[in-house]
C-alpha cells in the first residue's frame, strides 16, 4: 500500500509570568506532509504482519520575541513493522513499533461497517 497524507495545526502561546503583566500571545503553527510504502501478507484470513517505511517532513513556524523561528524534525524517516487482525463482528486491532528513525508505538482498533 502506498499512502500520502498532510497535516497542519497552530495554537497560540505565551510566556509563563509568576507576577506583573500577562505578556502578549505568540503564534505556533506546525505542517506535516508524509508518504508511506506499507508490504505485508495475509495469513489464515485473519493475521497480516507487514513492514513499514514512511518520508516525512514539515516545518515548524513559532513566533517569539518578535522573530520567526524555524523548527523541523529531527529524523525524517520511519523504519519499522506491524501486524493487524481481523476480529468477528468487523472488528479489527493492530500494534506497531517503529524502532528506527521517528520512533512510535502505536496500538488501534478498527469496525467495518
Amino acid at each position: 500500500m502506498l499512502g500520502v497524507s498532510g497535516g497542519a495545526s497552530g495554537a497560540s502561546t505565551r510566556k509563563e509570568v509568576l507576577a506583573g503583566p500577562t505578556p502578549a500571545t505568540s503564534a505556533l503553527y506546525a505542517f506535516d506532509v508524509r508518504a508511506g510504502l506499507i508490504v505485508g501478507k495475509t495469513f489464515w484470513n485473519t493475521l497480516s504482519p507487514y513492514a513499514v517505511f514512511r518520508a516525512l517532513g514539515g516545518p515548524l513556524l513559532w513566533s517569539y520575541g518578535g522573530q520567526t523561528v524555524i523548527g523541523g524534525d529531527l529524523y525524517h524517516v520511519q523504519l519499522g513493522a506491524g501486524v493487524v487482525t481481523i476480529l468477528p463482528r468487523g472488528f479489527d486491532v493492530f500494534v506497531e513499533g517503529v524502532p528506527l528513525g521517528e520512533r512510535a508505538v502505536t496500538l488501534g482498533a478498527g469496525k467495518s461497517f
